[in-house]
């Protein structure tokens, strides 16, 4: 069961950082998901693997018991991840409808490539050169 949990964990994370790392704005909403689905797995592990549900009556052994506190902390946040994807998605769908794309812009040149007069148009609150 571990050796399953892990190979689940590593390839919740693999693609996760693969789909963070992407241009589309979706595929690092997508891959940032993942991730705390991972880091959930890796929270869950953590618990253990009691063979009795966590209720303490009279003569109960502790060492059988599952430790519960993991397991509310994973469901606290699978709700706040979930609301996250949620708002995330929401701020996509309007810069989508506003910019027409969904693509993360490219990066700003480099200052050494710029001339003089992009520096100063921007220094004035001018629009400069842009990728």
């Amino acid at each position: 069961m571990t050796l399953t949990l892990t190979l689940a964990v590593a390839l919740l994370t693999g693609a996760g950082v693969y789909l963070v790392l992407d241009r589309k704005i979706f595929s690092a909403i997508l891959g940032l998901s993942l991730l705390a689905h991972a880091a959930n797995l890796v929270m869950l592990a953590a618990g253990g693997w009691g063979a009795k549900a966590p209720i303490v009556t009279a003569g109960t052994d502790r060492q059988l018991l599952a430790d519960p506190v993991p397991q509310a902390f994973v469901l606290t946040a699978i709700v706040i991840s979930m609301t996250l994807t949620l708002y995330l998605l929401a701020v996509l769908i309007k810069n989508s409808r506003l910019l027409g794309d969904d693509v993360i812009a490219q990066p700003l040149v480099n200052d050494a490539d710029r001339d003089d007069d992009e520096v100063a148009a921007e220094l004035r609150g001018g629009e400069g050169r842009v990728g």
